[in-house]
């Protein structure tokens, strides 16, 4: 039941942050909501990999071998991601949010979001330099 849960919030918070996009380009949505859908999508990448893990663990039982199609759910998470990064930072700084960068910047200090984004394929150190300048 929880990996059901696991796939689904991974996949509810990926298509709510692509929803936002537009919405972000557009100026009718605001950076702390495009922080927000961000922290959303690595939680539940977080909690998608923590049960792929459990279950891959479990080695005499069936569901070592389950696939949770993590290769599908990093190409369907991996561009949102990548945008609401890119949106956080400019955003942020264009409007003067700083709350919004230093809630990101906060954020990236924490070694579950830098696996997160690594593991959904974001380039890190990128994002940490966007973040310094």
């Amino acid at each position: 039941r929880s990996v059901v849960q696991a796939v689904s919030a991974c996949e509810e918070a990926a298509e709510r942050g692509e929803a936002l996009l537009p919405q972000l380009d557009r100026g009718s949505a605001t950076a702390p909501a495009a922080f927000d859908a961000l922290e959303r999508i690595l939680v539940s990448w977080g909690d998608l990999a923590r049960c792929e893990a459990e279950l891959r663990s479990q080695q005499n039982s069936a569901a070592s071998i389950v696939d949770l199609g993590m290769e599908r759910q990093r190409g369907l998470t991996l561009p949102v991601c990548r945008a609401l990064v890119e949106r956080v930072v400019r955003m942020g700084s264009m409007r003067g949010e700083d709350g919004v960068v230093d809630r990101f910047r906060s954020l990236m200090d924490q070694d579950w979001t830098r696996r997160a984004l690594e593991n959904i394929g974001v380039d890190v150190e990128r994002v940490a330099e966007k973040l310094a300048s």
